[in-house]
């Protein structure tokens, strides 16, 4: 899956380091923490944006029966 990422997205994400006795791992490159953070900022906006329309249409717009 993270292959995937990086071939829509032309750069690396992560580095890997395949295991043998002491196990591999993986680390974020800078581009994929850039991405990553830019991504979170993203999110954020839109849950906020959400939210406000859901406000909005859902809660702002209750009327009361007599």
């Amino acid at each position: 899956m993270i292959k995937v990422v990086e071939d829509a997205l032309g750069f690396e994400v992560v580095k890997r380091r395949h295991g043998g006795k002491q196990g591999g791992n993986s680390i974020l490159t800078e581009e994929g923490k850039d991405y990553l953070d830019k991504y979170m900022e993203f999110d954020t906006e839109v849950r906020r944006f959400a939210n406000k329309k859901f406000n909005e249409i859902f809660v702002g717009n209750k009327k009361l029966e007599d």
